[in-house]
């Protein structure tokens, strides 16, 4: 559809240059991604391609999510960061802490305001013998939909590690190609890409016609169907400088829409919720 002037209207504008986006920058950085450490080995239908690019035509985003999915609720994240019991099952696990204390609720609060986590190193807790912190991070994008972006600064501020994990979109067939985007958009070559798919990673020489279709359903209905915990990350990462992590952190969390408009200053913790029961280490979801 064309206007008076002769040129394309604006939805058709915006899916022309998503398009052409897609196709230029996946030239520009292919050859990168196809030797990641982590490169996927198996093909997934890709069914999700044509819808992701329209629905991202009228809402002027490289990105989709899928909405057709489990996903837990915000409220239940919030529940099992205060290692109250979520309303939903499956949100948290004995196995994957989840609560946080309230030094790592004030950057968690940060984090849904600017649409980046930042932390120091790891956010590595040796007495839950895991990270609550990015776990719950990851949980609140997944149930948003949302990129999980984590900045994670170093000691002397020249070689901190911002990285961008698509999995929450649970759009497999689509990582790479959102990956391309954002790696043209942004003008900064990644240090690395990574995506251990180790669990649904076969041996394409040795599997057979029938039992690699079998493989692929298994794959597809494990990105519809499982919590984000049981999924592989699909991680970008950059080594930059304080400043330019800074910087780049908030140029992605824009052009992925990160950012929670409706989050508030502080969360606030659930009234009138017991602690989960039977759970030696205090709460639900702490592991």
């Amino acid at each position: 559809m064309k206007t008076a002037g002769g040129k394309l209207s604006s939805p058709l504008m915006t899916l022309s240059a998503i398009m052409l986006a897609a196709s230029s920058s996946q030239t520009i950085t292919n050859a990168f991604l196809h030797h990641s450490r982590f490169h996927q080995r198996h093909q997934i239908p890709n069914h999700l391609h044509l819808s992701t690019i329209l629905r991202a035509a009228s809402s002027d985003a490289i990105f989709t999510s899928n909405e057709n999915c489990w996903r837990p609720s915000l409220d239940d994240v919030t529940r099992i960061s205060y290692g109250k019991p979520s309303k939903k099952k499956g949100v948290g696990s004995r196995g994957v802490p989840h609560r946080i204390n309230s030094e790592e609720r004030d950057l968690w609060d940060r984090a849904r305001q600017k649409g980046v986590l930042e932390i120091a190193g790891s956010a590595w807790r040796s007495q839950r013998r895991d990270a609550p912190l990015l776990n719950t991070w990851r949980n609140w994008c997944d149930a948003r939909g949302r990129a999980c972006i984590v900045l994670s600064k170093g000691k002397d501020g020249m070689s901190d590690v911002l990285s961008v994990d698509l999995s929450p979109l649970r759009v497999p067939a689509d990582f790479e190609r959102i990956a391309s985007v954002c790696v043209s958009s942004v003008d900064v070559v990644p240090t690395a890409t990574d995506f251990d798919d180790d669990s649904f990673t076969v041996d394409d020489a040795e599997e057979e016609e029938e039992e690699e279709e079998m493989k692929r359903q298994d794959v597809e209905d494990a990105w519809n169907d499982r919590p984000i915990y049981q999924l592989s990350p699909y991680e970008i990462s950059w080594t930059l400088t304080r400043g330019d992590a800074k910087k780049l952190g908030k140029e992605l969390a824009k052009l992925l829409d990160t950012a929670d408009p409706k989050a508030k200053a502080k969360s606030r913790k659930p009234s009138g919720v017991k602690a989960g029961k039977g759970r030696r280490s205090g709460g639900y979801g702490i592991g």
